[in-house]
């Protein structure tokens, strides 16, 4: 169901090291499957390896040897005010990706869920 995808590293504050981000592209006209997305990547990949965030791209930029433009997906990470498309993420102890709002993305940086 994902045409593109481009994985890079978000510092959440007070926490060491960074967490998976992940800007994807669906396939023309699918709607991206939270819960059968993280089973399938909890079930492929080493849990430190599943992002926690999904940035749900209508296009992903590239350079003119097609390379995945990562420098400004990484500078907004997952701010939902700097960004203009979905943001979702995995919270602790959870089974699915949900909507970030500003008040989850507070709550994410003042160390209420701790990854």
């Amino acid at each position: 169901d994902i045409a593109d995808c481009v994985v890079y590293g978000v510092e959440i504050p007070e926490t060491n090291g960074k967490a998976g981000m992940a800007a994807i592209t669906p396939l023309d006209g699918r709607t991206l499957d939270y819960p059968g997305l993280l089973e399938f990547l909890n079930r492929e990949l080493p849990s430190y390896a599943v992002p926690l965030f999904f940035r749900i791209k209508r296009d992903i930029d590239t350079t003119g040897t097609f390379k995945y433009k990562k420098a400004d997906l990484k500078k907004e990470a997952y701010n939902v005010e700097a960004c203009n498309e979905p943001i979702v993420v995995n919270l602790p102890k959870t089974e699915t990706y949900v909507s970030l709002t500003a008040e989850l993305q507070n709550e994410i940086d003042t160390g209420v869920y701790r990854f």
